[in-house]
């Protein structure tokens, strides 16, 4: 997932910008990076992703909102609301629908929102982390960009909006790592999209006829309000590509009520950075402590296996 509007992809252009020799300079890196890690459980690898808390002081970016931040921000244009677009697949669809009905909701909330719609494909590294960071709340199309979460301050919205029949959980742990509130919408079925995926990855493996009765179960499935059978959900998981280019029409009532509900929890919850504060002091020193440990274990594996060698 190492994309342009992906933190990943951002964190391997610097490695090579940094790391490669120019001109006879030194070669540089990283004290530390993010990491995933896998770990065998119940016959699956689950990978788990910790955030570590130098990474956003180190961007000089706010862990947590100061106390009144709701109540001054609405004496001024109001909360930042971010709508997270994409220009491809997994498009936001009628998507005045849901501006439209957030204005009127958070009016009789008396909540006052700061609105725009953004794309991360075009910004730099930069601007995603900036924008993130003066979010407060996000409703986003399922897709890498939400890994930028983990720069919006802790207890923020987030709403993550899937297409019909694909909702991993893949960003859950950054959210859950940064406390933010909010949840998730499932859209109804883009069959339009689906068909011409399908129709296009099975005439280039030459099996039309499969890929005919593919968008018909999943046109039976979209049909349905619920008894889905085992086969159906077989064969809508073995096309995730083909599901992933659905565009979204999710409820959007259901979507602006999800909105309003978190921010007014955002807001009245009492202020108390200690229970999301970062990590200690000392607890960062065991952090540093384990690192250099385990950099002096590596260092000595590979003088050990050198000695074998010769």
């Amino acid at each position: 997932r190492a994309a342009s509007a992906t933190v990943a992809g951002d964190l391997l252009w610097m490695y090579k910008e940094t790391t490669i020799p120019r001109g006879g300079a030194d070669v540089q890196c990283f004290r530390s990076v993010i990491v995933m890690t896998s770990s065998r459980r119940a016959g699956r690898f689950m990978r788990k992703v910790e955030i570590d808390s130098r990474l956003s002081r180190n961007l000089g970016l706010k862990a947590t909102r100061e106390k009144g931040y709701c109540e001054t921000a609405m004496k001024g244009p109001g909360l930042r609301l971010m709508i997270f677009d994409r220009s491809n697949q997994r498009r936001f669809m009628e998507l005045e629908k849901l501006l439209a009905l957030i204005e009127q909701k958070s009016k009789a909330a008396n909540i006052k929102y700061e609105t725009s719609v953004e794309e991360f494909s075009n910004m730099t590294f930069a601007q995603q982390v900036n924008i993130m960071q003066k979010s407060d709340v996000v409703v986003a199309s399922h897709g890498a960009g939400i890994t930028n979460v983990i720069f919006m301050r802790m207890r923020s919205v987030i709403i993550e909006i899937f297409p019909f029949g694909y909702t991993p959980s893949i960003f859950g742990q950054f959210i859950g790592q940064r406390h933010h509130l909010g949840g998730r919408a499932i859209s109804r079925c883009d069959s339009e999209e689906f068909a011409k995926c399908i129709r296009k990855r099975s005439s280039q493996s030459g099996k039309e006829d499969k890929g005919e009765e593919t968008i018909r179960t999943f046109e039976a499935v979209c049909a349905k309000r619920d008894g889905v059978s085992f086969n159906e959900r077989l064969v809508l998981s073995q096309n995730n590509v083909c599901l992933r280019h659905q565009n979204l029409y999710p409820d959007y009532n259901v979507v602006a009520e999800k909105v309003i509900n978190a921010t007014i929890r955002m807001c009245n919850e009492e202020y108390d950075p200690s229970g999301y504060s970062e990590v200690s002091e000392a607890a960062e020193k065991i952090a540093d402590a384990r690192s250099d440990a385990m950099v002096a274990k590596k260092k000595k594996e590979k003088e050990l296996k050198k000695a074998k060698r010769q």
